[in-house]
């Protein structure tokens, strides 16, 4: 038997209390809603304007991140000649270059309308 079976099993097998469904309201609210996405939320319409201003820092956004990796490359190479390996420090470099990169595409695009509002599906098991 696995982990998984065992875990939904011994659920299924608890008697339901009162308050069960109470709860399963509440869940299917904040699913209809969607996850961290209130219902009283009311998307803003974004003006040219301020789309062009999101873009000018954007783009200066880029040029930092530009001299960043030359510095981060650097440190990179000196590591490495050191060391002869990658260390944690330049995996937790890297790491940080590329999540503030992706965090700012995924920002400006849904900015753009390019990404929608929405929220991440998850299945809940009801008996």
């Amino acid at each position: 038997m696995k982990l998984n079976e065992r875990r939904f099993r011994s659920t299924s097998a608890s008697p339901k209390t009162p308050d069960s469904h109470i709860w399963l309201t509440v869940i299917e609210i904040l699913i209809m809603a969607g996850f961290l996405v209130p219902p009283w939320y009311k998307e803003e319409v974004i003006s040219n304007l301020q789309m062009n201003i999101a873009s000018i820092f954007w783009g200066l956004t880029f040029g930092v991140a530009i001299f960043t990796a030359s510095k981060a490359t650097k440190q990179t190479l000196n590591s490495w000649l050191r060391a002869r390996r990658a260390t944690a420090y330049v995996w937790m470099i890297w790491g940080e270059w590329m999540a503030c990169l992706i965090i700012s595409f995924l920002t400006w695009f849904y900015m753009w309308g390019a990404i929608e509002t929405r929220y991440i599906p998850f299945q809940i098991r009801r008996d």
